[in-house]
């Protein structure tokens, strides 16, 4: 088929925008949310189909984007937030050869700190990837000569994914996006376009995006949580009366203990050592099953003795963890090996715990097992005991299989029994309750919050006063009291956090020396130190995201002092006890050798950080940071000298904790480098009790968010932040809109920007 070329928006468009024929109408305040469940909820909205290039965008231009619940046939559901999302195909699919531009309100960010473009997404296409079936979300406007200015365009997809957005989960999937932006934009408007590029394997459902909506970056734990803070002029604000009663499900998703065999299981051995779910060998010490007569164990029905290396994996079925908000692994074990292999350390008979993310392939997870094993996993017993491990599991894995794999390494001393596990457990915990607690809640906060609230703001300030703040009255002191408690399931707090700008946001912090002396202010080696200020100024990126100060390791300059050096920066006690999951998330930039972005890296400069449940030596969480080579609990790092973030995850069950920041330059070589910093660091935890959500939420705290450059992630990983552009905007802006301007070319071609 011959490549078709077509401008998206024409030059007479452009003019037609310029002189007034598009009338964007006056550019709404932020913070602005939309979830499309409204009696109009395209208010504002203007479309624009590029196969008809004389027709300006518009609230009446045909195209196949639309605001409903239409196909509810599409895998993971047609909308996040009921009954509707904005989504883009004709009721069914998108047949024919399509394409169309959904572009939002005109939005003002002026006022807001640290402003964030927050969606929820979901799609059914022909690919996970970009060659086809293209969805674009672009954030920009046109100055007054007529000229587009793009601060953001980013093309999403599963695989590659986006820099600036992230990936997409896999198809069939609600997550979610975040885009940092910056106030210095102003007038903003944002635009997500679909096109199918040709005719073919179109019979799709399309693209849905819900949850729409431009905030202040501190606002993310409610827009991830799906609380709506709606705030407003009122003078009296509402106090739900009634709290919501959010109740949380345990699901069981795998469990077995290989009575009836090892159906869906993918089992390999070498030379007739095999898996195998029975009863063998007999002889076993601390017996062949923890519960009833079968184990899934590792030999030839005696030892693993086949006369050379032996090696074989138990593969689990496919488990999809994507709908649940915290998952664990349990299984018993036991072994018997030659003497020393006990130890992770020891260089034969080795026992590995893998999980791999079946979108991608890839590992996640990669732990040896020993009596001294990392805490990911937990220690063995002794051989011949059985005991049980649990592994915390991350449901922004999506579906996964676990991988247990015994691997001899050579054909000497193989004549013991070899590993048996039993009792296989995977479950998981989601919201289910709450609905009846939240519209109680919403209900009576709403009526007395609101008919107090804007009764009053009403007679005081008018009918702007009285509708806003009856809204904020009853929306916020009844619906997010009630329905926060409710309706959303577990409550996101911030149980701890700091950006490290003064004496009382580092009050608690010890600073270890490579001596282990501890002190209140900064230690490390002779005067190379971990310190909470702005130094150094030529750190690549920035010395800080939100000013004045970061907490960092260096001398002021660089951590060349002449010798190898080291520094531990500890946390105050944490208490995650009683919550049903927990996050720590923290900004992180740093300036090291060459070499040592990758975490693997021999000669040193080594970053790592550590959880410590109180009262144990041995760390629950360890975990290397590099921009490559990096602990998958942590995630890789984005390039050195770029301010990003990292999200991970924290158990409950470890209770009490403390958090530990560790740099180590390993040796006295090129050392002449700036060093590791941190900031923005919190600990969200995750309740299920809808009181503390009627109580807390009754109010709206308007205390400002830090300023800075700002950071901007995605749950499970790190994402370079949205770059801070200086840009001189025109004082009147004509017919202010975003555009997008592509040429898109049939199965020929790609698509690519036009100017």
């Amino acid at each position: 088929m011959a490549g078709k070329s077509l401008i998206v928006f024409s030059l007479a468009v452009l003019a037609a925008c310029s002189s007034g024929s598009v009338n964007t109408g006056p550019a709404l305040s932020a913070p602005y949310q939309n979830y499309f469940d409204s009696t109009n909820p395209l208010d504002g909205w203007l479309f624009y189909n590029p196969d008809d290039p004389n027709t300006p965008p518009s609230a009446t231009v045909s195209t196949l984007w639309a605001a409903d619940s239409d196909p509810a046939t599409v895998p993971g559901n047609s909308f996040y937030t009921g009954p509707a999302s904005l989504n883009y195909n004709n009721g069914t699919d998108y047949a024919g050869d399509t394409v169309g531009v959904a572009i939002s309100p005109k939005i003002d960010i002026g006022s807001l700190t640290a402003p964030v473009l927050f969606f929820r997404c979901n799609y059914e296409t022909e690919t996970e990837g970009t060659s086809y079936d293209q969805r674009h979300v672009k954030i920009g406007y046109l100055d007054s000569n007529a000229n587009p200015v793009y601060y953001i365009e980013e093309q999403l997809s599963t695989n590659p994914g986006s820099t600036g957005a992230g990936e997409c989960s896999t198809m069939g999937t609600w997550h979610f996006h975040l885009i940092a932006l910056d106030p210095s934009w102003g007038e903003i408007h944002a635009a997500f376009a679909f096109d199918s590029l040709d005719s073919y394997s179109n019979n799709y459902a399309g693209w849905f995006v819900d949850d729409f909506a431009i905030d202040e970056a501190a606002n993310l734990a409610n827009l991830i949580a799906g609380t709506t803070v709606t705030t407003g002029t009122g003078t009296t604000t509402g106090t739900g009366t009634t709290t919501g009663t959010g109740t949380t499900t345990g699901t069981t998703l795998l469990s077995t203990n290989f009575a009836n065999g090892s159906t869906g299981w993918t089992l390999t051995g070498t030379n007739g050592v095999d898996w195998a779910a029975d009863d063998t060998p007999v002889t076993f010490p601390g017996g062949i099953a923890s519960n009833g007569s079968n184990s899934l164990n590792y030999n030839n029905g005696t030892d693993y003795d086949n006369g050379g290396q032996a090696t074989g994996s138990a593969l689990t079925p496919i488990v999809d963890l994507s709908d649940y908000i915290t998952a664990q692994l349990t299984f018993a074990c036991n072994y018997d090996v030659e003497p020393g292999a006990e130890s992770i350390s020891y260089s034969w008979d080795k026992r590995y715990l893998r999980v791999i993310q079946v979108s991608t392939g890839a590992v996640v997870f990669d732990e040896t097992l020993g009596t001294d094993a990392g805490s990911l996993v937990g220690v063995c017993d002794q051989a011949g005991t059985f005991h049980t491990h649990t592994v915390t599991l991350d449901p922004n894995w999506d579906e996964i299989q676990i991988e247990w794999t015994f691997d001899s390494i050579d054909d000497f001393e193989n004549s013991f029994a070899g590993w048996a596990i039993d009792e296989v457990l995977v479950s998981a915990t989601s919201s289910t309750g709450g609905t009846t607690g939240g519209t109680t809640g919403g209900t009576t906060g709403g009526t007395t919050g609101g008919t107090t609230g804007g009764t009053t703001g009403g007679t005081t300030g008018g009918t702007t006063g009285g509708t806003t703040g009856g809204t904020t009255g009853g929306t916020t002191g009844g619906t997010t009291g009630g329905t926060t408690g409710g309706n959303t399931g577990p409550i996101l707090i911030a149980i701890y956090e700091t950006q490290f700008d003064d004496a009382a946001q580092t009050a608690g912090w010890l600073f270890e020396d490579a001596n282990g002396t501890s002190t209140a202010l900064a230690a490390g080696t002779a005067d190379v130190t971990w310190a909470a200020d702005d130094t150094p100024s030529t750190l690549p990126g920035g010395a800080y995201v939100s000013g004045p100060n970061s907490l960092n390791y260096n001398d002021g300059t660089d951590y060349d002092n002449g010798q190898g050096n080291s520094g531990i920066a500890h946390s105050p006690e944490i208490a995650l006890g009683g919550f049903l999951g927990a996050t720590l998330t923290f900004a992180c930039n740093y300036e090291v050798e060459a070499g040592a972005s990758d975490a693997s890296f021999t000669y040193g400069d080594h970053r790592t950080l550590k959880v410590f449940s109180t009262g144990t030596a041995v760390p629950v969480l360890e975990a290397k940071l590099g921009t490559t080579s990096a602990s998958p609990e942590v995630g890789n790092c984005a390039d050195m000298g770029t301010w990003h973030t990292h999200t991970v995850l924290l158990d409950p069950a470890w209770n009490t904790v403390t958090i530990q920041f560790s740099f180590d330059s390993g040796d006295d070589v090129d050392n002449e480098y700036a060093g590791w910093a941190i900031d923005d660091l919190s600990v969200m935890a995750e309740s299920g009790n809808g009181a503390t959500g009627g109580e807390v939420m009754g109010s709206v705290s308007n205390a400002p968010a830090s300023s800075g450059s700002g950071s901007s992630g995605n749950c499970g990983g790190s994402v370079v932040s949205g770059s801070s552009t200086s840009v001189v905007l025109p004082v009147f802006f004509f017919g202010m809109i975003l555009l997008v301007i592509s040429i898109r070319t049939r199965r020929t071609g790609t698509v690519e920007d036009s100017i």
